[in-house]
């Protein structure tokens, strides 16, 4: 037993560097039975706590409960210096305190496909491992199971085997407690799913365990490409409400559809306007892929099973939206992806704090909020993310995304807490830039994440540090089909060269385009969708929004990417205050170089407008 306590000691002196990185701490060290973490200064004032005191944080709200590990200014003697987590240990959640749900998930995650199901648990009379499962398992698959138990464990574990003939009840039970965003996996599934929807299923789980540790560690320069070509856009369904598809259809070759959990299925799909056999020829044709966030047995199964049945690739799981987010996250977000140890954190985190102490000093009060406030984004973050991600996928993406930033940065300045809202519209947002899709808002949520789109794609390169958007429109007046028209006779006619103009159009903003040019390209594409029209009198008004300042000027002359305008806003507030920080200096140098190696991409935001036109 003492070997997982000395792993939840680690753990426990890790998320104490992170949440409070203003104290010191100089090691963590065992003597006998307890764990001391050597720290310079307990007169420390906690950091966002209900507590006054450093001791009491520590006790009561980071410290993993049952593990004895105190905080002290002096060792006893004799005690002896812990070696500290590797990060690859850390992203892969070994020795984490976790729950029997939760192990069992990672476990489950680890093994090979091809070994029966098993179900684990801790004996504390006998202080061994004990694995349960249906078949006998051969002396080869208890010696698998046995290594990836101490390999998540962290160290060699004494097992021992015995079977249990409704152990698929457990498991069950454990898939049905889900109730929130914590992902189930394969092997616990318990529904007679096909083997194509099951074999989908388990790529998405080995897309996760094959990039993880590079998505959170690597700094290639492969992870920070961008692709501006495609011709997609993404409507997130999650709450059941949409525009009719013709709108998509006659501007995007791609429509990705981030669809509603079963009890809105056929709410959803009556909003686009097109049904099930028309829908699954879409898919057929590649004009529409089904994003998946939650867990898929959330999902209508049977429907699922017919787009499985007509193409696979087709449907994108929540862990394979995870990566893919990710991706786009280090571009956009290159704080939280900063390649430093635990303590290397610790310190930037520190220096962060002792700049807005500074700003307080000098009684600035305004800036000491959101450099404070930046810091205790950071922390959160940094915190939390391996497990949220492991454990809930695409779901757990916002906390290493810009929302929190774009949170603590409106709340410094205005006070107003908008976390629900801006988690909502952000996880939207990010997600359609993780698919290079144009984002369409649809539902309660449209207003939020078209203005927090505006963030997303840069502020100008002049400000100073003033919050405020200033959007505008880079094409208005583009026409899309009515209701009455076929939709599959509207894929196959809106999918080549017409398309592709306006497509090159928004997506390369940050080439020169003139106002004259915008409009021809505008009045062509109209003219195709007149001549399509058959009923002249109905002609919907769609409008396609950009985010930049001037469309007339380079993009890149004029924005800046949010994580960039986070670094000129510190480097700024470090000359004012006269401050050689070198721990803020050395990461904000890193960042200028990460910016450095791309452009800031445009989010961009379509909205579909309630008024008609006549045209004639």
């Amino acid at each position: 037993m003492k070997e997982f306590i000395e792993k939840y000691a680690l753990y426990s002196y890790e998320r104490l560097q992170l949440q409070q990185p203003q104290l010191v701490v100089k090691w963590l060290y065992k003597q006998q039975s307890w764990y001391y973490i050597l720290c310079d200064n307990l007169n420390t004032v906690p950091m966002k706590s209900a507590y006054t005191d450093i001791t009491k944080t520590f006790d009561r709200e980071i410290r993993v409960m049952g593990c004895p590990v105190k905080l002290v200014t002096e060792l006893p003697n004799l005690a002896q210096k812990i070696n500290e987590r590797s990060q690859k240990d850390i992203i892969n959640l070994v020795g984490n305190p976790l729950t029997i749900n939760d192990f069992n998930i990672q476990l489950s995650l680890n093994l090979p496909k091809k070994l029966s199901s098993v179900w684990v648990d801790y004996d504390h009379k006998t202080e061994m491992w004990k694995v349960m499962s249906v078949e006998v398992l051969s002396a080869n698959e208890c010696e698998v199971v046995k290594y990836h138990i101490s390999k998540l464990c962290g160290y060699e574990i004494e097992v021992y085997f015995t079977q249990r003939e409704h152990l698929k009840n457990e498991q069950q039970l454990a898939n049905t407690s889900f109730e929130g965003i914590t992902l189930a996996v394969s092997k616990h599934s318990t529904l007679n799913y096909s083997k194509e929807l099951l074999s989908k299923w388990e790529e998405d789980e080995e897309k996760w365990l094959q990039n993880r540790e590079e998505l959170f560690w690597s700094d290639s320069n492969e992870l920070i490409k961008q692709n501006y070509n495609q011709s997609a856009c993404l409507v997130n369904g999650s709450l059941g409400e949409a525009n009719d598809i013709r709108n998509y259809l006659t501007l995007f070759k791609e429509i990705n559809i981030i669809i509603p959990q079963e009890w809105i299925h056929e709410k959803f799909f009556s909003d686009l306007g097109v049904n099930e056999v028309d829908l699954l020829r879409l898919i057929e044709m590649n004009r529409i892929k089904l994003i998946l966030p939650h867990s898929i047995n959330y999902y209508k199964m049977n429907f699922l099973e017919k787009v499985i049945a007509v193409n696979p690739k087709s449907l994108m799981l929540s862990r394979e939206l995870a990566c893919n987010t990710l991706r786009n996250q280090r571009i956009r977000n290159p704080f939280t992806f900063l390649p430093f140890n635990t303590e290397e954190k610790r310190k930037f985190l520190s220096s962060l704090l002792e700049l807005g102490n500074s700003l307080n000093i000098y009684e600035n009060g305004t800036e000491y909020k959101w450099v404070e406030s930046l810091a205790l984004g950071l922390s959160n973050s940094w915190s939390q993310m391996y497990e949220l991600l492991a454990m809930n996928g695409a779901l757990g993406t916002y906390v290493t995304g810009l929302g929190p930033f774009i949170h603590n940065t409106i709340k410094s300045l205005t006070g107003n807490d908008y976390e629900l809202e801006i988690i909502e519209a952000a996880n939207s947002i990010e997600w359609a830039a993780a698919n290079n899709a144009v984002l369409c808002p649809v539902g309660p949520l449209a207003r939020n994440e078209e203005n927090l789109a505006y963030l997303y794609s840069g502020v100008n390169r002049n400000w100073n540090f003033e919050i405020a958007t200033s959007p505008n429109l880079i094409t208005d007046g583009i026409l899309t089909i009515s209701k009455h028209v076929p939709v599959l006779e509207i894929a196959e006619a809106f999918e080549g060269n017409e398309i592709e103009k306006l497509r090159k159009l928004i997506m390369k903003l940050s080439h020169n385009q003139t106002k004259d040019q915008i409009t021809e390209t505008i009045a062509r594409f109209n003219a195709s969708v007149k001549h399509f029209e058959k009923n002249k009198k109905r002609l919907d008004v769609w409008d396609v929004r950009g985010v930049t300042l001037d469309s007339i000027i380079e993009l890149t002359n004029s924005t800046v990417p949010f994580a960039g305008f986070i670094t000129k806003q510190l480097g700024r507030i470090a000359e004012y205050i006269g401050s050689k920080n070198e721990g803020v200096e050395t990461v904000l140098r890193r960042i200028e170089a990460k910016m450095s190696r791309t452009s800031p991409d445009v989010i961009l935001v379509s909205r579909a407008r309630d008024k008609i036109k006549d045209m004639l």
